[in-house]
């Protein structure tokens, strides 16, 4: 018998639970990614890059997951770390307190995008389609008949 954690959910179980299998359905699970052995503590290599984990939501200080080995550079890491901690041109704060961007007395200088020329999509009338006749709207609903 080999005791393992399961790394999937299992029979219902969650996972993470402790249990034992015999050797060929732990081979088989094993192959499946569903368990691994207890005292194999080894990382898992199926893990995302540090872009795809920045791409995903997460923050890049917090790469790699746990349990999943790196799969990015020490530079790749620490560019990711760089680029989510200096402030972006498009956030909401950017140009606030800093004496730049549109003040009070700059009202309509660069505070709204230029729209002019923008294509809109053109009206459509669907001539085929029958008149909608409501005839219980022509009378008021508060008067008697």
């Amino acid at each position: 018998m080999v005791k393992v954690i399961t790394t999937k959910p299992l029979d219902g179980e969650p996972a993470g639970v402790e249990r034992e299998f015999d050797h060929a359905e732990f081979e088989m699970l094993k192959g499946f990614g569903a368990v691994r052995e207890i005292g194999d503590e080894s990382l898992r290599s199926d893990g995302p890059t540090v872009e795809e984990y920045v791409a995903a939501g997460y923050q890049a200080t917090g790469y790699p997951p746990s349990g999943y080995a790196s799969l990015s550079s020490e530079g790749e890491i620490a560019a990711a770390i760089a680029t989510q901690a200096s402030p972006s041109l498009g956030s909401s704060n950017a140009g606030a307190g800093d004496g730049g961007g549109a003040g009070a007395g700059d009202v309509g200088t660069d505070a709204a995008p230029d729209v002019s020329g923008e294509k809109t999509a053109p009206d459509v009338e669907n001539k085929a389609a029958p008149e909608v006749v409501n005839k219980a709207a022509r009378k008021p609903a508060n008067k008697a008949n």
